[in-house]
């Protein structure tokens, strides 16, 4: 019976959601006063100088003259704080497999100006 029980917590533990997702993750946007800068999404942990290997990679687009962008990552850390960076401009946000989100902001004023839409923005407007 003991063994048992051993074997029905070892089940339950592997059946929980895992840290690290395969679901993507999906971030579209328009950038006011933009002039088709270059913008990155950055797990911080690697920020910080993490060695642990944590499945994702960085990723990056180029933002069109009308300022236009795309990031879509097959891998994310679940519940994982992200670094978007556009420019000298940066802002953390918290996201999660399955996201679909839209952000609009003004590039000169990143944090006061940010708005986001779809699934996974509420926890981004906050």
């Amino acid at each position: 019976m003991k063994y048992v029980n051993i074997l029905i917590v070892i089940l339950s533990l592997l059946g929980q959601n895992s840290l690290y997702s395969n679901d993507s993750v999906i971030i579209t946007g328009k950038i006011k006063n933009c002039n088709g800068d270059f913008i990155s999404l950055s797990h911080v942990p690697r920020m910080r100088g993490s060695l642990n290997y944590d499945g994702f990679k960085s990723i990056g687009s180029s933002v069109s003259q009308e300022g236009y962008f795309m990031l879509e990552s097959k891998t994310v850390v679940n519940g994982g704080l992200f670094l978007l960076e556009i420019a000298d401009q940066g802002t953390l946000i918290h996201l999660l497999a399955n996201d679909s989100i839209h952000l609009e902001f003004d590039l000169y004023h990143l944090d006061q100006s940010l708005f986001a839409t779809g699934r996974g923005a509420g926890k981004i407007n906050l």
